[in-house]
């Protein structure tokens, strides 16, 4: 763990933790200052961090979680990762956010939104102490790559307007897009936007069910028993379209990361599981997580034998209600065809993707290879074509 000191007068400081058992006794203070941001995402609580980390802890990877101090007040994290890696004949090391997946858009992708985590109205100071700490530890980083962050931050928008002071070289690019439902007024209101043939076949679809048995909607908020939940979850996934040709809840690739969160975010009430059941046999669920006003649709399958009956649609209805009953202000859709979640007449936010070389000869060829010949977006092209 380092201190380094910015200012003379010592008003700001940063602090170095590269362990998540040191930052772990801070972990009421993170997820506080997470509420003091513009938005208070549960992908930025302490928590996701740490399931993310348990599940992928490398040998190659270090944390490096930099604490931005105003005298006895924490005003900034920068929830950062070391990584060393062979590539182009040199061994590289670059600086991600934590829980970051290799392409923003990538279904492999666990997080829908990250950022540095800043007090509103800190922005400036907390950037510039963090870009002043890369330039003094230039040696040690080839690169630094971040993503997804919102087009329309302060993040952003300072990172454009102080880049030029570090001589550091930027490069900010969309990535991709989300849909979020905005609850401005009351739940009738929001009816109303909706189509009345859309609610016609909701609520129809869900009469006829009732012909194969008892339907029950349940919600789940803290499992008694996680593992078991879980286990619901993945025999879902498996006769489902994420069994043979999608990405089940159980993928290997995704290092039992669900199962992880499940038991970590029941513990601090950021989880609200939405089950569809016909006779007490699951047949849809909605995995949601939630924090401050924000609630995330993260992860939804059903029973393809009910597909006709529209049963995603109905437990992500349910669920989308509890969340204003529960005063929630927004309902992140997520991932999926944008123009398939249109029916839920959300709000279209973007997201971009940030680079930043080091000043160094090795980042410059780098950045020459990754951006001037384009073999970034090659790659990105041909993952997303092909691979994803």
């Amino acid at each position: 763990m380092t201190n380094n000191n910015y200012q003379k007068d010592s008003e700001y400081k940063i602090e170095i933790f590269n362990s998540f058992d040191e930052v772990a006794k801070y972990r009421t203070i993170w997820n506080n200052l997470v509420l003091s941001t513009e938005t208070p995402s549960p992908f930025l609580i302490f928590e996701w961090f740490e399931s993310w980390w348990q599940c992928f802890e490398s040998k190659n990877k270090l944390p490096y979680i930099i604490f931005i101090w105003k005298e006895n007040e924490l005003i900034g994290i920068a929830p950062l990762i070391l990584i060393k890696m062979r590539k182009f004949v040199f061994t590289i090391k670059k600086i991600e956010f934590i829980s970051m997946m290799k392409y923003a858009y990538s279904a492999l992708n666990l997080a829908g939104y990250l950022d540095f985590i800043i007090k509103q109205g800190h922005h400036r100071i907390v950037l510039n102490s963090i870009l002043r700490h890369l330039k003094e530890i230039k040696k040690n980083w080839d690169y630094t790559r971040l993503h997804p962050i919102l087009s329309n931050s302060s993040t952003i928008k300072i990172l454009q307007e102080i880049k030029i002071n570090y001589k550091l070289s930027t490069h900010i690019r969309r990535v991709f897009f989300n849909s979020k439902i905005v609850f401005d007024s009351d739940w009738e209101s929001y009816l109303k936007k909706l189509s009345k043939d859309f609610l016609k076949k909701i609520y129809q679809r869900e009469k006829k069910l009732n012909q194969f048995g008892k339907v029950e909607l349940k919600n789940i908020i803290t499992p008694e028993n996680a593992d078991q939940t879980y286990n619901e979850l993945v025999q879902i996934d498996k006769i489902s379209w994420k069994g043979t040709k999608g990405f089940p809840i159980n993928d290997k690739r995704y290092n039992n990361f669900f199962q992880t969160l499940l038991k970590n975010f029941s513990c601090v009430d950021s989880l609200f599981i939405g089950l569809l059941k016909i006779d007490n046999k699951m047949i849809a669920y909605d995995f949601v997580i939630r924090f401050g006003k924000i609630s995330i649709d993260l992860k939804t399958s059903y029973d393809p034998n009910y597909r006709q009956y529209g049963v995603g649609n109905i437990v992500s209805f349910y669920n989308i209600k509890k969340m204003y009953e529960l005063g929630y202000k927004e309902f992140h859709l997520l991932w999926g065809n944008i123009k398939a979640k249109s029916v839920w007449r959300p709000e279209i936010e973007q997201y971009d993707e940030v680079f930043i070389f080091n000043n160094r000869l090795k980042s410059k060829i780098i950045n020459f290879i990754y951006h001037k010949l384009l073999l970034y977006r090659i790659i990105r092209f041909i993952n997303f074509k092909f691979l994803n």
